[in-house]
């Protein structure tokens, strides 16, 4: 038989935009370019991904002072975007610690029993003895996991008024039979708050400690489980006194979803449930991870298989009017100024298909020119822009304070401030702006990092109101030496500028008392006489004032949202094929990406748009490989 030496047909060639070079537009450029490879994917189709990044540099949200130019740093590199591996048990980036170059080193600030946690009590400055520190910090995490048990048992039957914070008010009020006081609020009053108040009194007095099993305890604060468990805040304190320091340390919250605790829905507090395993900082940064996440674009860069436009911002999406049989849509972008949002340049590109990874943020507040208006096939879908609008966005801050030496304990990894008077008195009196104090301040101390990356430097966690008000202070102050800008979406204000005190003046109380303190327990480590150290250098983040971030943080669930769980499915399945009656852009190549619309255990968190990313990236390969493009052609 004669031998066939017909060369294989060429692969179809077929172009992606991806909007966005944050984790989640990396993660589907890696997964859509390593399909090119025969043995991983369709042998008659070849990818070539286009990825437009408004700022100067890949990475998104997730950002180092090692990536701004010009910048005189606080010391060693530190994390502007997240520092946490969340759930180290089940995190899809825990394996790529160890391979990035070099290895990533982790850091637990909670070490559960290890006297680590200094919380900074009322009634007088003063650090809680270890047995009080863990066992407040202890049983506050038992009562969240118990509060998401609830949430996943009633769902939607739980008034939707209700906060975790009022559910953590009863839950204090069940363990120390005391009633805790609070100012419950005009529309907290009628018949059906007391039914929920009710019903989570009798869930907490029925679901106690002993019902916790080992998995959920590790799923949010590691340790062994049922000795973990056992801790309680302390035998010698008052009763009422416990029940007090419990909820102020409840208020911590707020620094894990950047509002604060009575805005967090307890009905869809079950949207926050998180993967299991420790929560680890990473004392290294992110910055290796992300030059592992990056490098299949950049290689793909160098084969003529992908390409990077920087400092270039998707303004407009619509679908193409050029008589292709396959839907194909229509990129409009402009150059962005690397120090502001301004664009010019406009430049309209036809696609295969699109991926949007932008920030929830950034729909919220720009959709309504990025898509076209009714009747186009790619306008919003009234149900997804309520979603948009429904979902929150949280408005957390970092601000690192350096000072010349480590004048705190080192064995102080984690510093809490919790509520007192004094802080807002002396916080009102000092600064000049009135700018809210945070009564509850969660702050890690980096020079408990194992070396090299221990310095002297205390970071603040800011959110809500608080780190909204302190960027607005900061705005007013123009200063032409300070460098900030939507791109870099931090500052490093000059020791001699305006910014620097007013930060100065707004962190004081909490640098005050905490160096009184010092002196009670550790006299030899600062003395009551002299004044409290300043710092000498300060970085803080800006996402809440950056439109390249949304305006913020990342998701989370607020109060009074009618069905979150809905809200996200409804983004999640937006465009190819239909999956639903409630999914927009039927049969058209878009998709949302981004930690807004993850599985759930991701939600909000950058191991989320890792996972969305590449989950989107396999819904194009199966428009172009699994045939739904020809389903499209055909309707």
């Amino acid at each position: 038989m004669p031998i066939d030496t017909q060369p294989p047909p060429p692969r179809r060639k077929v172009s992606i935009a991806i909007v966005g070079a944050g984790v989640a537009g990396l993660r589907a450029a890696e997964v859509l370019l390593n399909a090119n490879n025969k043995e991983n994917g369709d042998a008659n189709v070849e990818y070539h991904v286009t990825v437009f990044e408004a700022r100067s540099r890949i990475g998104g949200r997730v950002l180092t002072s090692d990536g701004i130019e010009g910048w005189t740093g606080v010391g060693k590199t530190v994390d502007l975007g997240p520092n946490w591996i969340h759930g180290t048990h089940e995190n899809p980036l825990t394996p790529f610690l160890p391979l990035t170059t070099p290895p990533s080193v982790v850091f637990d600030p909670y070490v559960s029993g290890a006297g680590l946690l200094h919380i900074h009590a009322p009634r007088g400055p003063k650090i809680l003895g270890k047995d009080v520190a863990d066992g407040v910090f202890t049983q506050v995490m038992l009562a969240i996991v118990r509060a998401e048990e609830y949430s996943r048992r009633f769902g939607k039957k739980v008034d939707g008024r209700w906060s975790l914070r009022d559910y953590l008010w009863v839950a204090a009020e069940v363990k120390y039979g005391v009633s805790v006081p609070r100012d419950l609020g005009a529309e907290h009053g009628d018949g059906e708050w007391e039914k929920e108040r009710v019903r989570v009194r009798e869930f907490e007095k029925g679901f106690m400690v002993e019902e916790v099993n080992e998995g959920m305890v590790r799923k949010i604060i590691g340790g062994s489980g049922s000795e973990d468990c056992s801790r309680d805040i302390g035998t010698t304190m008052p009763t009422e006194e416990k029940a007090i320091f419990f909820m102020q340390m409840a208020e911590f919250w707020g620094a894990w979803v950047g509002e604060p605790l009575g805005e967090q829905s307890l009905r869809w507090l079950i949207m926050e449930e998180g993967m299991e395993g420790d929560q680890h900082f990473l004392a290294s940064t992110y910055a290796p991870v992300l030059d592992l996440l990056s490098k299949p674009l950049l290689s793909g860069i160098s084969e003529g298989k992908s390409t990077l436009h920087l400092n270039t911002q998707v303004t407009h999406i619509d679908l193409a009017a050029n008589g292709q049989s396959s839907p194909q849509i229509a990129i409009t972008t402009s150059l962005a100024s690397p120090s502001t949002s301004s664009t010019n340049h406009t430049t309209t590109s036809i696609f295969s298909a699109a991926l949007l990874c932008l920030p929830l943020g950034v729909l919220k507040h720009s959709h309504h020119t990025l898509f076209p208006p009714f009747p186009s096939p790619l306008s919003l879908p009234p149900r997804a822009l309520s979603a948009i609008n429904n979902l929150g966005y949280g408005r957390l801050e970092k601000v690192y304070l350096r000072f010349d030496r480590a004048w705190w304990p080192h064995d102080a990894r984690a510093i809490s401030f919790l509520e007192d008077g004094n802080i807002k008195e002396v916080s009102t009196t000092s600064n000049p702006t009135n700018i809210p104090p945070q009564t509850q301040m969660t702050v890690i101390s980096l020079s408990s990092l194992p070396p090299p990356h221990a310095q002297p430097t205390l970071l603040f966690y800011l959110y809500g109101e608080t780190s909204a008000a302190l960027l607005r202070a900061l705005d007013s102050l123009s200063s032409s030496t300070t460098s900030s800008s939507p791109e870099t979406k931090m500052t490093a204000p000059p020791p001699d500028s305006p910014h620097f005190a007013l930060l100065t003046a707004f962190f004081y109380p909490y640098i005050a008392r905490l160096h009184h303190s010092l002196s009670l327990t550790h006299p030899s480590e600062s003395q009551t006489q002299t004044p409290p150290p300043a710092p000498t250098q300060i970085l803080h983040t800006t996402h809440t004032t950056s439109p390249f971030s949304g305006y913020g943080s990342y998701t989370y669930f607020p109060t009074h949202a009618e069905d979150s769980e809905s809200d996200v499915h409804v983004l999640q399945t937006l465009g190819g094929i239909p999956e639903g009656s409630e999914s927009g852009w039927p049969c058209l190549p878009l998709w949302l990406c981004g930690e807004h619309v993850s599985p759930r255990k991701g939600l909000g968190t950058v191991a989320g748009a890792w996972w969305s990313g590449g989950e989107k990236a396999g819904r194009v390969r199966q428009w172009f490989e699994g045939g739904q493009e020809q389903h499209a052609r055909n309707r």
